[in-house]
């Protein structure tokens, strides 16, 4: 599954960042987000990490596709002449 991880040595930045990540990902159509997991940083910052995937169409939401036939009649090609068969030699 698809990963978002953000990290930085500035904690508050790091978290600023991911709201706003996933503020974007909840008011998207297609995505889904996960819950985000702090998994900690060493030296004081921090580094976040959650799923992002795609939410499944639903049977409304397919596309039409509409393509136009044109209705012909295949021109047929004209026999080839016969030629007059001759008897098998006696």
């Amino acid at each position: 599954m698809p990963q978002v991880r953000i990290m930085g040595d500035n904690a508050a930045n790091v978290q600023r960042v991911a709201e706003l990540l996933l503020d974007l990902i909840a008011g998207s159509p297609e995505l889904h987000a996960g819950d985000p997991t702090d998994l900690g940083h060493r030296g004081g910052g921090a580094r976040i990490v959650f799923d992002v995937s795609a939410r499944p169409r639903e049977a409304g939401g397919r596309e039409r596709v509409q393509a136009e036939r044109v209705e012909t009649t295949p021109a047929r090609r004209p026999r080839p002449p016969r030629s007059p068969r001759a008897l098998p030699p006696a």
